[in-house]
């Protein structure tokens, strides 16, 4: 073989993987595989401390304050995932509402909102970023769901009320058995919506697949559904991966604080966004 040829060769192995694991996957909405699971996990992971860095260079202080401003951004996010799913959205503008890609799509806009917002206030034309910060998630998540529910029909208008009312009742029962156990760091602000979100995420994912049909796009969690044939196994799950988790970051992130509220705003992201997804896709059955 000549070293044209394999170079040919190898350049061809190498594009036949990256359309198979992360091409062909955005373009055909397919669910996820082991490789690019993986792959977005280390992404995350590093851009984490990106953006750490970046807030420190804005002066952020990342707080319970800082974490409910972008709060409205999560429902943002996640409305707009599901203007993709419903195909209002038309190529090539919909590849960039399909992970990885929207997480691309939201953070620029989310860090273009900060950054005005703090400019303005340092301007002295506004006295609190946080609060336009938030008003333009807030905005844009409304101007998504009149989107959605101008040209869906709203089909199962109770699954947000069965979603969401799990969520809620199990995270109760898990908050006052915290408290009779003198668990203190579970029933903190933070570390208690943490729990809301995945428990209303398994909820999400128990109602849609055992009830509606769907099914799980992620890996670990359609092996584990599937070997006990029943998405309830979804909550124990969570539980059993959050709980030590947010211990850890309290514990051994005690000396950073920042960092560690920069961590339980991603845990809360991944909750809270996948949970709102599939909630809102089950309510306009798409």
């Amino acid at each position: 073989m000549t070293s044209s040829a394999w170079y040919e060769n190898i350049g061809g192995t190498v594009s036949d993987f990256i359309y198979r694991y992360y091409v062909y996957p955005v373009v055909y909405d397919q669910p996820y595989n082991i490789v690019n699971t993986i792959t977005y996990a280390l992404i995350l992971g590093l851009a984490i401390f990106g953006i750490m860095k970046m807030l420190r260079h804005l002066n952020v202080e990342i707080d319970v304050r800082f974490i409910l401003a972008v709060s409205p951004y999560i429902l943002a996010g996640s409305s707009l995932r599901v203007i993709e799913d419903a195909e209002i959205a038309q190529p090539p503008l919909k590849y960039f509402l399909i992970t990885p890609l929207i997480y691309m799509v939201v953070f620029a806009i989310c860090t273009a909102s900060l950054y005005a917002s703090i400019r303005l206030e340092r301007a002295k034309l506004i006295n609190n970023s946080y609060r336009l910060f938030a008003a333009i998630g807030v905005i844009w998540g409304f101007i998504n769901l009149a989107v959605l529910f101008s040209t869906q029909a709203l089909a199962r208008a109770w699954v947000f009320f069965a979603v969401f009312g799990i969520g809620l009742a199990l995270s109760a029962m898990v908050y006052l058995a915290a408290r009779f156990m003198g668990a203190a760091f579970l029933t903190s602000g933070v570390n208690a919506a943490i729990i809301i979100a995945h428990l209303s995420d398994a909820a999400s994912t128990y109602v849609g697949m055992d009830f509606l049909g769907y099914i799980e796009q992620h890996v670990v969690p359609t092996l584990l559904i599937g070997m006990a044939g029943t998405a309830a196994i979804m909550f124990p799950l969570k539980l059993l991966i959050f709980i030590p988790t947010l211990y850890a970051v309290d514990k051994y992130m005690e000396d950073s604080e920042s960092f560690a509220n920069l961590m339980k705003l991603a845990i809360l992201i991944i909750g809270f966004a996948p949970a709102l997804r599939n909630t809102l896709r089950m309510m306009f059955a798409i």
